[in-house]
């Protein structure tokens, strides 16, 4: 378990009776150590998930969208709850950096959850606006209205005293959950707010509708809306339209569930060994997600809108590399699938099927038989020159394709590229993967 440094000051509270950016080559490196499996990936149809994507139990509880997910507390009081004997403690996992402005609403929604009992424990990471004093506050006023199944456990990192940097998300989400004493750890950023049943739809997911192994090695998400609701509309469509199996399938896009989603066994945390603490600038959440997936591990989604996910301008140090992100994918698409592959060809002669091209070992671009297009003026070169294999790659028209084949194009963004690839009737996790 990950120790609080000598900075470090943890205090647990129950009821009264700019930073530096990690080289895209070091993140190859960090997934390319992961040796993983093609069953991670869905390869093999016996490895795809079981179930269908939405329960009959989740169905029944839908919440309404989220633009009401910060009720008063009180509303936790419109539900039933079991006596806490019988219930699961459940930890929420909040880091948090000078969140003063949002706070409100996300403790709010950790008062309104219909589940108890439950663990908030929150890291400040040198915060300078009262983040922790405010918990606290908001947690003393618990007892008034005779609140005793919420507890809290509170950690503070400090700065550097030589480089003056504070020690990231992946070190204040370690920290938390060293303080936790929870069954399942639910996630939960200082600036989001979760609908009132989130804790207790997802952990009912886990522990009614999948077997314990598997319960133990899924990591669960759930769908989400955006604050403003016109913050990345394509991403937040994509994320809550896969279906089961492309959670899998097309994890190398991005993330398939995002991180405040998350919900989990602790023991599958353990298992994976927590996050990356290099800091902010670097995808922590990514490597975790790619980390647990070479492990052998899945994940699922509960199907219902339960976290409203703010989009909150960040400080440039504190923004993660498009490069470091790119890394990263090319790192976990080439150990996870790859490696294992014979040979493959990548639909898109254009930049971003180059640039993966370059972005592949010397051994995985031998490996590709040809690019496919549409362009027929990129058909009619004939070829991409391999500078550094010192071989032409063919560009051929993709009715002549063969599979497997990695996917560089937008499909939403190229008008007839959903019906081309329909054409091919090829099956997606086993014949093409998407990585763009």
């Amino acid at each position: 378990t990950t120790q609080a440094s000598k900075r470090t000051s943890v205090e647990v509270e129950e009821p009264p009776s700019k930073e530096r950016r990690e080289d895209p080559a070091d993140i190859m490196s960090k997934l390319e150590e992961n040796a993983v499996s093609r069953d991670a990936v869905g390869l093999r149809e016996e490895q795809e998930p079981n179930g269908s994507d939405n329960t009959a139990q989740e169905a029944a509880a839908a919440e309404p969208a989220a633009q009401n997910t910060a009720p008063a507390a009180a509303a936790a009081s419109d539900h039933s709850r079991k006596q806490p004997s019988q219930m699961t403690l459940v930890s929420i996992i909040t880091p948090c950096h000078n969140a003063t402005a949002y706070l409100g609403e996300m403790l709010a929604s950790i008062e309104a959850q219909t589940h108890r009992p439950l663990e908030l424990c929150f890291w400040d990471d040198c915060s300078t606006d009262g983040s922790t004093e405010m918990v606290r506050a908001w947690h003393s006023g618990l007892a008034e209205k005779n609140e005793h199944q919420i507890t809290l456990v509170c950690g503070r990192s400090e700065r550097d005293p030589e480089t003056n940097k504070t020690k990231g998300p992946g070190y204040g989400k370690n920290h938390a959950i060293a303080m936790s004493s929870g069954e399942y750890l639910c996630f939960l950023d200082a600036d989001d707010v979760m609908a009132p049943r989130r804790v207790e739809l997802q952990l009912a997911h886990l522990q009614h509708t999948l077997s314990a192994d598997d319960a133990s090695r899924t990591l669960l998400g759930c769908k989400f809306h955006r604050e403003p609701a016109d913050a990345t509309p394509r991403y937040t469509h994509w994320c809550n339209s896969l279906t089961t199996e492309q959670l899998h399938h097309q994890c190398f896009r991005e993330n398939t569930i995002i991180q405040p989603t998350w919900f989990c066994a602790r023991s599958l945390f353990a298992r994976v060994g927590g996050y990356d603490e290099t800091g902010y600038g670097i995808p922590e959440d990514m490597l975790f997600f790619y980390k647990h997936l070479g492990q052998g591990g899945r994940v699922a989604r509960t199907d219902t809108d339960l976290l409203m996910y703010r989009f909150v301008p960040r400080p440039f140090s504190a923004v993660v590399g498009k490069d470091g992100i790119w890394a990263a994918r090319v790192a976990a698409i080439q150990s996870m699938l790859l490696n294992s592959l014979p040979k493959f060809g990548l639909w898109s002669a254009g930049r971003d099927g180059k640039r993966f091209f370059r972005s592949l070992s010397a051994a995985n671009r031998a490996k590709v038989t040809a690019f496919f297009e549409v362009d027929e003026n990129k058909i009619k070169t004939g070829h991409y020159w391999d500078d550094q294999a010192r071989r032409h790659v063919p560009i051929i028209h993709f009715s002549h394709a063969q599979p497997p084949a990695i996917l560089c194009v937008k499909g939403d963004l190229h008008a007839g590229f959903e019906e081309n690839l329909a054409s091919l009737h090829w099956t997606e996790g086993t014949d093409y993967w998407h990585f763009c």
